[in-house]
């Protein structure tokens, strides 16, 4: 799966959550996108927010040039136990983690449901 950003102006730091089913799917691989271009340590991948849970994000570094537009933040590669999986969805809503980017002013705002998308990519 890929999860975009549409449309943003100024991305610095961003985090997010996205829901599965564990019993249907297994993460096996999450890799920076080419948006940010940043790649670890400043692309974060924690998995044990809680169950059925991931949490991803990414944050550039010192006076970074800005980012804005749209482009892929991640790729999440997932394995499945059914074939009859129900698609991972992004949380915007998560009590655990939530969904929002900052600018390079360090201004917070959130996410709305048009600005990320999660997308199925058959390989």
């Amino acid at each position: 799966m890929t999860l975009d950003v549409n449309n943003v102006k100024d991305l610095y730091v961003w985090q997010v959550a996205i829901t599965y089913n564990e019993t249907e799917l297994k993460v096996l691989e999450v890799k920076p996108g080419k948006f940010l271009g940043v790649e670890y340590p400043f692309f974060l991948n924690v998995t044990d927010i809680r169950k059925d849970v991931l949490g991803i994000g990414g944050y550039l570094c010192g006076d970074a040039p800005e980012h804005s537009g749209s482009g892929t933040l991640a790729t999440i590669v997932f394995g499945y136990f059914d074939a009859h999986y129900q698609e991972p969805k992004i949380d915007f809503q998560s009590r655990y983690l939530s969904a929002f980017w900052m600018n390079s002013q360090l201004v917070e705002t959130p996410f709305e449901e048009s600005t990320l998308t999660l997308t199925v990519v058959q390989k």
